[in-house]
């Protein structure tokens, strides 16, 4: 799957679908991922949430 970054805490599947939300708190990241307006989960890490777009893609 494809990404792209309209912004700088960002990333959109180029899909359309999926979105994914960079949230910083106490200067620690966490990564949220929506799929249209449902939201998916947390994740720690970017790669984490792709994965699970990935699979929910299938």
């Amino acid at each position: 799957m494809e990404w792209n970054r309209p912004g700088k805490y960002f990333l959109r599947s180029t899909c359309g679908r999926f979105r994914i939300a960079k949230w910083l708190s106490r200067g620690k990241a966490m990564y949220l991922l929506s799929d249209g307006d449902t939201t998916v989960g947390w994740y720690r890490k970017p790669d984490e949430a792709k994965d699970k777009a990935e699979e929910l893609a299938k």
